[in-house]
């Protein structure tokens, strides 16, 4: 009998994995997409999911088809009250008492509120800067810029702090994705190795996509991979900007950090 082969390395093993279970577009034939959003973060022996995605039966379908068992996860984040990524949590079965850290607008929604209720989970509001876990941390929740009302309308973003850098996962970047990267860069000194999630660039002028991509480019973003809300053509810009270092993504698509190395 051939000896087993010896395990790889420690610096080749994946420090943290993300999984998309909810998005606009697929990357492999036995899941579906929905309009919505959600990504599974695994690191430093934690579970978190950020956002549930917009339909129940699809979260349930594409949790299954992922093996994702939704008693393995500690805590869910949602970035921010739309139903697009509130509407799927019955999908996690009835998960009584599960922490879920919300922008304290959301609690003014009651179609958003009930979906949480459901599934039976107990919302945590946020204020300020939050830890979940060491090295996991919610952003302090920003304004719509499209709203006047702050506490009716707010997004809240994940951090996760690796050895490359940090990652950071928004929602629908309705703040502006650059004003919430700015935010991240006020609170660490940490590098940004990885920005994933919807840029709200669906219905806007291609432009400004680019000015969007080349300031993420200013303020030292390493990765990105465009998700959601972020459009086809303005993903088109993202990659054009980004080149080798554009992470596809779209439903079950596993990005395993650190990322492999790219050419610039």
């Amino acid at each position: 009998m051939a000896p087993n082969p010896p395990p790889p390395p420690a610096a080749l093993l994946p420090q943290a994995q993300l999984t998309i279970p909810g998005d606009n577009s697929v990357a492999r034939p036995d899941v579906k997409a929905v309009w919505g959003s959600s990504c599974l973060v695994k690191a430093r022996g934690h579970t978190v999911l950020f956002d549930t995605g917009a339909d129940p039966p699809c979260s349930r379908r594409n949790l299954a088809a992922l093996r994702i068992d939704p008693s393995s996860i500690e805590a869910v984040v949602l970035s921010h009250y739309h139903g697009d990524h509130t509407f799927g949590a019955p999908g996690l079965g009835r998960r009584q008492g599960l922490r879920t850290y919300v922008p304290e607008s959301l609690t003014h929604h009651p179609e958003e509120a009930a979906a949480m209720g459901a599934a039976g989970l107990e919302p945590e509001t946020v204020s300020g800067p939050t830890t979940l876990f060491e090295g996991i941390t919610i952003t302090k929740p920003l304004p719509f810029t499209e709203s006047d009302t702050p506490e009716l309308a707010a997004e809240q973003c994940l951090t996760l702090d690796t050895p490359a850098g940090l990652v950071v996962i928004v929602g629908c970047s309705h703040p502006g994705v650059v004003a919430q990267l700015e935010q991240v860069k006020q609170q660490t000194d940490r590098p940004l190795y990885l920005v994933i999630g919807g840029f709200h660039q669906f219905d806007r002028p291609e432009a400004e996509a680019r000015e969007i991509a080349t300031a993420m480019r200013s303020l030292g973003v390493q990765n990105v991979a465009a998700t959601h809300c972020t459009g086809e053509a303005a993903a088109a810009v993202f990659r054009t900007v980004f080149g080798g270092h554009y992470i596809p993504a779209g439903v079950g698509a596993v990005i395993e950090l650190p990322l492999p190395a790219t050419t610039p």
